[in-house]
């Protein structure tokens, strides 16, 4: 229920943006505009409020699992291949020096982590 609720929530936040400034949203393809203002051929809501909060559950869950099995093997490659840690920590630190933060400008400096980060999306 919590969790549907939280989908549901979303939803009445984008609904009342949309109502607010209806012109920002006209041609916004994003998935929660979407749903909320699809129209069947007489005109209808597409999708009724059931099926809009079951579809941005799914696109949460999915977003966790992802990102869970992504994580995953990031760090399980790290802890197996240590020398590739090694070469992660120094490229970071060449650009971040002492820093714990970075711009995404930076980030993209970093190509090794780049790469490094690709790489286990294979076995996702």
């Amino acid at each position: 229920q919590e969790w549907r609720g939280l989908c549901n929530k979303m939803l009445d936040i984008r609904a009342a943006e949309i109502k607010e400034n209806p012109e920002k949203f006209k041609n916004d393809e994003t998935a929660l505009t979407m749903l909320l203002t699809s129209k069947d051929k007489e005109g209808n809501p597409f999708f009724t409020r059931s099926r809009m909060v079951s579809t941005v559950c799914g696109f949460l869950n999915g977003a966790y699992d992802t990102t869970h099995a992504t994580t995953f093997w990031l760090i399980y490659h790290l802890a197996k291949y240590p020398e590739i840690q090694e070469k992660l920590r120094l490229e970071i630190f060449k650009v971040l020096g002492s820093r714990k933060t970075c711009s995404v400008e930076e980030a993209r400096q970093i190509e090794y982590l780049e790469a490094y980060i690709k790489e286990p999306m294979r076995y996702v």
